[in-house]
């Protein structure tokens, strides 16, 4: 990801703008053109309050047909608060903002770009990045994420999660294996007067949980097509679940290891170790970064203790499983010797052990069980899916946003 981003970097630059920026409650919004599509530009949400010294989380939001940028920003602003800042990026991709108005080309390259100016100019935390759309803007953020592998076989995806609202269609072989969150309205049933949403929803739930993906489908009570107060209290709870791991290796470092330490930082562990080896081989390497090297797994192997001393009783059922599932990867990618590895075992036991997320444990362990025998029966609740507890974001505030069994097999009919 980090090569393709910054060679796109140099595409997209900040330009006087011709209108002002739309005021958000809590933050300030700059405007930036992309120099090389004559018209397109996106916009930065900086919340109120925030460090240059720390890492944020970042949503990057698509706005639907016909839709302004600065009304999809306003309402994806609301998941931002003084006690969990979140950054934004909306870009502008359609030509107007009349309902099937011409796109610029290309978007999925000109996202690509915009991101990586974003990542240039706000202290983003790259392991709690996730890709947001509304109806047509589902539509680009699954072009986007599809197509990524083909674009750039050697980078990781860029997003820690996907967010869809209100849009889905089934998921190649090649579609990013992080959480899908799909939402969809029960009114949704005759948009534009003949597209039933809610089946095509349905049904891209359905072949996404064939897949193999970890998928949460939410269907909510009373919404049209909208992005409303549920869904930001299901984004939020999304959100919280996401480990932080944007502390490790805190410090200042050579530009050389850079890279290795923003890979350390998004939770890409097996990646960080395999750039550690290649600095360490790397003879161009200069001696003063080569000792700053020295200390490098040193200060991650610390700050990562740091890190786990987590208290279990304060994590929210879903942190806690997500978090798990993070550790056992973290200590598979680094070895059972390491000191590192340890310490995440320690922690995965002391998570294991604690008496209010036990059952949540457990329902977790019985359902992969379940999978491994093709149990038709499925977890509890209506919808198979991989890891379901894993990413059930915890309740929302009408606990019926989610699906009956009613429909769940009715054809898929075609989104716009």
């Amino acid at each position: 990801m980090r090569s393709a981003l910054l060679i796109l970097a140099v595409l997209v630059v900040p330009l006087p703008a011709q209108d002002k920026p739309p005021k958000v409650p809590g933050g300030t919004v700059e405007r930036f053109d992309v120099v090389d599509r004559e018209g397109m530009y996106w916009y930065l949400f900086r919340p109120d309050g925030v460090s240059d010294k720390d890492r944020y989380p970042l949503v990057f939001c698509l706005h639907g047909n016909g839709q302004k940028s600065e009304g999809h920003l306003r309402n994806m602003a609301k998941l931002s608060t003084k006690e969990r800042p979140v950054f934004l990026v909306v870009p502008q991709y359609q030509k107007g903002s009349t309902f099937n108005d011409p796109t610029y080309p290309d978007c999925p390259g000109a996202f690509e770009g915009i991101l990586a100016q974003a990542l240039a100019k706000a202290p983003i935390d790259r392991g709690r990045m996730v890709l947001e759309g509304f109806s047509m803007g589902c539509n680009f953020s699954m072009a986007w994420a599809y197509g990524y592998k083909g674009r750039h076989p050697d980078e990781a995806f860029p997003f820690r999660a996907v967010w869809l609202n209100s849009t889905a269609i089934p998921p190649p072989a090649e579609a990013p294996r992080v959480p899908w969150l799909l939402f969809v309205g029960e009114k949704e049933r005759a948009v534009l007067g003949k597209i039933d949403v809610v089946a095509g929803v349905r049904g891209a739930t359905r072949a996404f949980v064939k897949a193999g993906h970890d998928v949460d489908y939410r269907e909510i009570p009373g919404m049209g097509h909208a992005v409303n107060k549920d869904c930001h209290e299901l984004m939020l709870a999304a959100l919280a679940a996401l480990p932080d791991w944007s502390g490790l290796c805190d410090g200042k470092w050579p530009e050389s290891l850079q890279p290795a330490v923003e890979l350390a930082r998004a939770g890409e562990f097996a990646a960080f170790a395999k750039a550690l080896a290649a600095l360490q081989q790397d003879e161009s390497l200069k001696s003063a970064d080569k000792a700053k090297l020295r200390g490098l797994p040193r200060a991650f192997e610390t700050d990562l203790k740091k890190a786990l001393h987590v208290d279990a009783r304060k994590l929210a059922p879903a942190a806690a499983l997500l978090l798990d599932d993070d550790l056992a990867r973290l200590s598979a990618e680094l070895g059972p010797d390491h000191a590192g590895s340890k310490a995440a075992q320690a922690l995965r036991d002391k998570l294991a052990k604690d008496r209010h997320l036990a059952p949540e444990f457990a329902a977790r362990d019985r359902f992969r069980e379940a999978q491994k025998a093709d149990d038709p029966a499925g977890p509890p609740g209506p919808l198979r899916r991989q890891g379901p507890r894993r990413h059930r974001v915890g309740p929302p505030r009408r606990p019926s946003c989610r699906p009956t069994r009613t429909d769940m097999d009715a054809e898929p009919v075609a989104s716009r």
